[in-house]
């Protein structure tokens, strides 16, 4: 294994499903770090990109094939990796052999706020989420 094959990043962008306002909730994608081969949810470069880009949450959405880092997003109750046919499909971007070649890609995004028509949000489906297994934010 090379050095760089050592420090390979990639970004990974995981179908997620959120809730807000205790009965609303929508699907979209969740940044990740993939570092050897294992994803990475809290790795230090998410940490670096929020301060960076001054928010809370790194969740993209796709619009007319075009991923968009959603802005102005409301405080989230939680959320969890969702795997169904209904949501978006994972992206994954890279190899990136340094953390500034990574922070830099994910900044070149543009922006779309949170309350844009063209994000849907639904009341929150319980019986569907009952189904799933929970991961909780924490931020």
């Amino acid at each position: 294994m090379t050095e760089n094959e050592a420090y390979e990043l990639y970004v990974f962008m995981e179908p997620s499903a959120y809730n807000y306002r205790e009965d609303w909730s929508f699907y979209e994608l969740h940044l990740k770090i993939e570092f050897r081969n294992s994803i990475v949810e809290d790795h230090p470069i998410i940490k670096r990109l929020e301060e960076e880009l001054d928010c809370r949450y790194l969740i993209f959405t796709e619009i007319e094939n075009e991923l968009l880092r959603i802005t102005e997003l409301p405080y989230l109750d939680d959320w969890y990796d969702f795997e169904d046919c209904d949501t978006p499909t994972p992206k994954r971007f890279g190899p990136f052999s340094s953390e500034e070649m990574l922070i830099d890609f994910v900044k070149k995004f543009k922006t779309i706020p949170f309350k844009d028509d063209r994000i849907f949000k639904s009341e929150a489906d319980y019986d569907v989420l009952d189904d799933v297994s929970w991961e909780v934010g924490d931020y």
